[in-house]
């Protein structure tokens, strides 16, 4: 039988358990995106290029991933690195910039407790130069 000392930190547990939920789905959902991230900038850093193939796969496997295509912006610097391509013997780095603009779950219960709370979104950016950084070790 369950007592009013006990039925009074009920609130408290399911604000617990939401924020215990929307971290884990936040952290696996960035962990995704970084993962896809990582693979096409590796083979865009080996190729020294971007090409418009490999931008296309990205976004559909973003998509399938649960992000909105069409709030996907995808940046990638220099702008020679698409199509043109980049040296491998420069000190250029292939930069891939991915912002989802899509607001993490974990937002909403923060903004619930706090309304000034920061948000948080799912984003992925970062700059390789070459094979040199990406090296697959080999059995």
């Amino acid at each position: 039988m369950t007592t009013l000392e006990q039925l009074k930190w009920l609130p408290v547990w399911l604000i617990l358990s939401l924020l215990l939920f929307t971290t884990g789905t936040y952290f696996f959902k960035q962990s995704l995106l970084t993962h896809l991230g990582d693979e096409y900038l590796r083979a865009a850093a080996n190729k020294g290029k971007f090409e418009a193939v490999d931008v296309e796969r990205l976004l559909n496997r973003i998509e399938k991933y649960g992000f909105d295509r069409d709030k996907i912006e995808i940046e990638i610097t220099p702008a020679a690195a698409y199509g043109a391509g980049v040296s491998k013997d420069t000190d250029i780095l292939i930069g891939l910039n991915i912002d989802t603009n899509t607001k993490a779950m974990i937002s909403a219960v923060f903004e619930w407790l706090d309304p000034t709370s920061k948000k948080f979104y799912y984003r992925y950016s970062r700059v390789a130069k070459s094979e040199e950084f990406f090296d697959e070790v080999t059995p």
